[in-house]
């Protein structure tokens, strides 16, 4: 599924876990997909969030540049993973 014009911070929350994406403007649209029946793949514990120019393509002229920025953040239980992780040694 693309959900056109999501740009900033996106959450996806399961439980005491999340993960937090924040993209730069340039990123203008937002892809939620799985490999639906695709048992190899353990589809059924995961989905992919990915940002994209999907509905408005990009064009780069030849000697130019085009940048955009994404972070993704890992959490459990509001921290970030590593820091959870850490408390658990």
């Amino acid at each position: 599924r693309v959900y056109q014009d999501v740009a900033g911070k996106v959450t996806i929350e399961d439980g005491d876990k999340s993960v937090v994406l924040r993209c730069s403007e340039e990123w203008s649209d937002l892809a939620i997909w799985n490999p639906y029946g695709e048992e190899k793949m353990g589809y059924k514990g995961f989905v992919c969030v990915e940002h994209g120019v999907i509905a408005t393509p990009v064009t780069v002229q030849p000697d130019d540049i085009w940048v955009a920025t994404v972070s993704i953040t890992p959490t459990r239980n509001g921290l970030p993973a590593w820091t959870a992780a850490q408390e658990s040694k």
